[in-house]
């Protein structure tokens, strides 16, 4: 495509212009003048005027000049053809508005969009931090801010859990299951060093929560000794009041599996942790013992299997997904931790469907319910916090994450 330079009685007003190849822009003050349009605002650049004109994808930037070759009006809109089929016009309607930058003044979570169905990413972005405003809604009298694709923000409290600047009951789990553990650090920003490990399920008090530059949550456990969230879960500190996990696969058990819900959901998990493994695969794979702690009791193929606890199932979870999380005695903290903070699936033993074992998928959380994967029905399920936290009381808080 060849673009025509613009010429005043001064010369060339430029060489080339910001968008479809890379031109050199001009400021200029008039809007139509001499054959040529100064744009006071960025305009869209499209192929083609009429209705089945399609955007380009390209934005010219305020203030260039370009020379006009044609005009068209089509239904009182005035467009100019500033190259070969390349049309802009001034009207509002065809270009994109202009957002001024946005500076967070609060840790402030990212979401998956803006209405009543918007869902956590589990990122929590720092303080200070600017960033570009692609979009703005109004919903409920809250400005959202859309600063990515399905990527938004914003500043009001209520969807962003104040963080206190100490906690006073929080205690963070080890939970890097390797032989050198968790590093800890001497801040959690940049320019940080290691300063030591901490070793796999030691407990440690966590004192303060603090968001690096990069988005990343840290807690403090002592003067100048910080750990990375990702290193561990913590019970009492600050999550997300909702989350959801996209993408999660839903498995049936049935027919090959009718006792073996405790697999499937496993490699539901480990599916999404991006292991290539199937459900008969992990049923053949796993440990047997007669006692469920330390394999499965019987086969999950007939009649004669019973069910396999979390402690049984660690080595697996670590083979495929490269570490592994009992939770089982903890706290619904740590689902919110684990789904809410770090995106990761947990795998939770319930009584379900006339069955004294029954494991499901949870993927997700707000403030009233709890949202789960049932590879038994074959459907996503919903429960109540309360009647979850009562269920689930009544298989010891069994469950496994990574």
């Amino acid at each position: 495509m060849m673009w025509r330079k613009v010429w005043t009685a001064a010369g060339i007003l430029g060489a080339a212009v910001v968008a479809y190849c890379g031109l050199t822009a001009n400021p200029a003050q008039a809007a139509v003048a001499d054959g040529v349009i100064s744009l006071e605002q960025p305009a869209t650049l499209y192929q083609g005027f009429d209705a089945t004109r399609q955007s380009t994808g390209r934005t010219l930037a305020a203030g260039t000049r370009w020379r006009v070759s044609a005009t068209q009006e089509v239904d009182g809109v005035q467009w100019y053809e500033v190259a070969t089929n390349a049309w802009v016009t001034e009207n509002a309607q065809f270009n994109p508005v202009v957002y001024q930058p946005i500076k967070l003044a609060q840790p402030t979570t990212l979401y998956t969009g803006y209405g009543p169905d918007r869902q956590s990413t589990g990122r929590v972005l720092p303080i200070g931090s600017a960033w570009k405003v692609l979009n703005r809604v109004v919903v409920d009298g809250i400005a959202w801010y859309a600063i990515g694709a399905n990527q938004w923000v914003t500043m009001d409290t209520s969807a962003n859990p104040a963080v206190p600047a100490n906690f006073t009951n929080a205690v963070l789990t080890v939970t890097v299951n390797n032989k050198n553990g968790a590093n800890i650090y001497s801040t959690y920003q940049p320019n940080r060093y290691q300063t030591g490990t901490l070793p796999f399920a030691s407990r440690w008090r966590a004192g303060r929560q603090a968001v690096a530059e990069d988005g990343s949550l840290w807690y403090q456990l002592g003067t100048n000794q910080w750990i990375s969230a990702t290193s561990g879960i913590t019970t009492g500190a600050v999550y997300p009041a909702s989350a959801q996990i996209n993408g999660v696969p839903l498995i049936a058990q049935r027919p090959e599996l009718p006792n073996g819900c405790e697999i499937t959901a496993v490699t539901m998990m480990l599916r999404y942790a991006g292991a290539k493994v199937d459900k008969m695969q992990l049923a053949r794979e796993m440990p047997r013992s007669k006692d469920p702690n330390k394999g499965y009791i019987g086969n999950p193929w007939d009649r004669s299997g019973v069910t396999i606890f979390p402690p049984a199932l660690m080595g697996l979870v670590q083979k495929y997904a490269g570490n592994a999380i009992n939770m089982t005695g903890m706290s619904f903290d740590t689902i919110r931790y684990q789904v809410g903070l770090r995106q990761h699936p947990v795998v939770a033993w319930l009584t379900l469907h006339g069955f004294p074992y029954h494991a499901v998928v949870v993927i997700g959380y707000d403030a009233s319910n709890v949202t789960y994967l049932d590879c038994w029905t074959n459907k996503r399920g919903t429960m109540s916090i309360a009647a979850f936290e009562k269920n689930w009381q009544t298989q010891k808080r069994r469950a496994i994450s990574y």
